[in-house]
């Protein structure tokens, strides 16, 4: 990608980009030739290999700070039902870290209590939860606690 492209792109509101190197000289000719490209697209909105991975039509692209990922579109749907329960399972930790619990309880395989206490933690706020309420109300259902 030309340097004054990542310039641009640095400029835009609202996009992100993930550049892991550039050269400048990839789409130059040799100085022998008269050509200002040497490049061929191969195709488009086919296959392509970034870095280690094979990206096919319909990949989900999720970008972060610490990198991209590529998820297969026949996985999107369970790997972001995943993330939910664990971003409220990070949230709940969080807060009973500052309340109550130690870290080696929170970062542990919690105990019949820490999910009891964590079932009624979704109750008292799952009006207030940044999923569905029917997430919520999956993992209530399906992971009842034992008393």
């Amino acid at each position: 990608m030309p340097w004054s492209d990542i310039n641009g792109l640095n400029e835009l509101l609202n996009f992100a980009s993930f550049v892991r190197y550039c050269d400048p000289s990839h789409h130059l000719g040799s100085l022998a030739s008269a050509r200002l490209l040497d490049s061929t697209m191969v195709s488009i909105i086919g296959p392509t290999r970034i870095g280690q991975v094979l990206v096919t039509q319909g990949d989900v692209v999720l970008g972060r700070n610490g990198g991209v990922i590529f998820i297969p579109p026949q996985l999107a749907e369970q790997v972001v039902e995943h993330s939910e329960c664990t971003h409220l399972e990070d949230m709940f930790g969080h807060q009973r870290l500052r309340e109550k619990y130690t870290a080696g309880q929170i970062d542990a395989r919690w105990t019949p209590e820490i999910e009891q206490d964590y079932h009624q933690w979704l109750k008292e706020n799952e009006d207030h939860l940044p999923v569905p309420k029917t997430t919520v109300e999956k993992i209530l259902n399906e992971q009842e606690p034992t008393n």
